[in-house]
């Protein structure tokens, strides 16, 4: 039977149908020529190619031998049954996966559909391979993914190392500044007393010749633990500030039994820094002191907490204004105190890490402000700062971070770091110009007559270019980024 070799009818040597096709009859008036006698008919089916009399031949013509169960590949019951219609049941797309029509398949003997079965299967095989190697390529993606995720995790760590490993670098080359500076001051201190007279009882050596030893080295950072001690007046209850002594700090402090021994003891402005060896020691001190009615020595000891800075732009600020002066103290902490309640209340997260307010600048002619606050947190300062802004009388203000360099103290009468003018125990004053003994304001120096009173190089104290203002910020960094 070849290619077109139809055989119609109701039955066929194809055996029952397992496949059913629908299609639509088609009308009366259509007809079409029969493939075997080439008469002229009109078929009752789209499907029959063949007339009636021509069918009927071929379904005679014997049956065929028993089949090969691997050639055998459909069974159907009528060859001519009208086609289902293809939906989304069908399982798949016959003509796409075999290259031809049901019809044209149908027409082909064992073999061909044979080879057709084998080749669908080899294409499935093939594409199966395909999806393998495609999962194979998106697998070593995923690894390369995870491990650029490893290495950026690396990354950072290394970042964060390498910062450190800067602010350490900057207190090194701050110190080695600091020792060069020592040791041209001492050159040049030994050349002059070479050159100078010798000694003796009617030239005794200045006191004014500067050593080494009248250097300073460092900044006054609090190396060991400490306790804050303040003292109040005669009226208050406690001891003035004259009257207490180091006798009364050992007795309050069990020094006769296993209490706390004070290493160093330092007076300033009504009181008195107290350091101990270790914090246990420190802890232990404090405990003493509540315990014991110490009221008649101490008002009060404390703690002193970190605090972090930062700058808030006031873009309109009603009812505060710029004061200045030792006259205005009072005024000027009543303000404070109530611009730092007006701000917790507008911003809730600020209560309990708020811990002080300080009006910097107004700017001529207007109500803005430049603010400096302080938060006892690190990280909740960070986060401020990262948010840049806080909400004040139904208006937003910017929060920036603050400058090192403005927040390392600078003692405007002796220009050293570490205190400010109101705690200096120099008794003259040095300029900040040209490191004469006289006010700063009335200097009459050019800058090429600039002389840093630190570092005596040609700039005016302050200078960014200063050796020992840069070892103090360092030693702030260090001192707020340590935990």
């Amino acid at each position: 039977m070849g290619d077109d070799d139809d055989p119609g009818g109701d039955t066929s040597a194809w055996g029952p149908t397992s496949l059913a096709f629908s299609s639509t009859a088609p009308s009366q008036s259509q007809s079409i020529f029969c493939k075997s006698c080439t008469l002229q008919f009109i078929p009752s089916d789209s499907r029959f190619k063949y007339c009636t009399d021509c069918r009927a031949k071929l379904s005679s013509k014997p049956k065929a031998s028993k089949r090969d169960s691997a050639t055998a590949l459909f069974s159907l019951q009528e060859t001519n049954h009208p086609k289902q219609q293809k939906d989304d049941n069908f399982p798949f797309l016959f003509d796409k996966a075999f290259e031809m029509d049901v019809d044209s398949f149908l027409a082909l003997d064992s073999a061909a559909q044979t080879i057709k079965f084998k080749s669908f299967f080899a294409k499935l095989e093939e594409e199966a391979i395909c999806s393998k190697s495609e999962k194979a390529l998106m697998a070593k993606k995923i690894d390369k993914l995870e491990k650029e995720i490893d290495n950026r995790a690396t990354l950072h760590s290394d970042l964060n190392k390498a910062k450190k490993d800067l602010i350490t670098a900057k207190l090194s080359l701050a110190d080695k500044d600091i020792r060069l500076f020592e040791l041209l001051s001492s050159d040049k201190s030994v050349k002059t007393s070479s050159l100078a007279p010798p000694q003796s009882a009617s030239n005794p050596p200045s006191s004014n010749t500067p050593t080494l030893k009248n250097i300073p080295l460092r900044a006054g950072v609090p190396k060991r633990p400490v306790l804050i001690a303040h003292v109040g007046s005669s009226d208050s209850g406690s001891l003035p500030m004259s009257e207490v002594s180091n006798d009364k700090i050992d007795k309050l402090f069990d020094l006769e039994g296993d209490g706390p021994v004070v290493q160093n003891i330092k007076k300033i402005d009504g009181r008195l820094i107290l350091s101990f060896l270790d914090v246990a020691s420190r802890d232990k001190a404090q405990d003493l002191f509540n315990k014991n009615p110490a009221q008649n020595v101490f008002r009060s000891v404390s703690v002193p907490q970190k605090q972090y800075p930062a700058l808030v732009r006031f873009r309109e600020l009603q009812g505060i204004s710029h004061l200045k002066g030792t006259e205005n103290k009072d005024a000027r902490v009543a303000q404070e105190r109530e611009l730092k309640r007006r701000l917790i209340i507008d911003n809730p997260t600020l209560r309990g890490e708020l811990e002080s307010v300080r009006v910097l600048h107004q700017h001529p002619n207007s109500n803005s402000f430049l603010v400096r606050i302080t938060v006892s947190n690190k990280s909740f300062c960070e986060q401020l700062i990262k948010t840049g802004r806080v909400l004040l009388d139904g208006l937003t203000h910017a929060v920036v971070e603050s400058d090192p360099r403005k927040e390392v103290r600078h003692c405007s009468k002796c220009q050293k770091y570490g205190h400010i003018h109101h705690f200096c125990k120099s008794a003259t004053s040095v300029c900040g110009k040209c490191s004469q003994n006289h006010a700063t304001s009335s200097c009459p120096s050019s800058p090429k007559d600039f002389k840093c009173a630190n570092c005596l190089q040609n700039h005016q104290v302050g200078s960014n270019a200063c050796p020992t203002l840069a070892k103090a910020v360092a030693q702030y960094l260090s001192y707020i980024s340590s935990d």
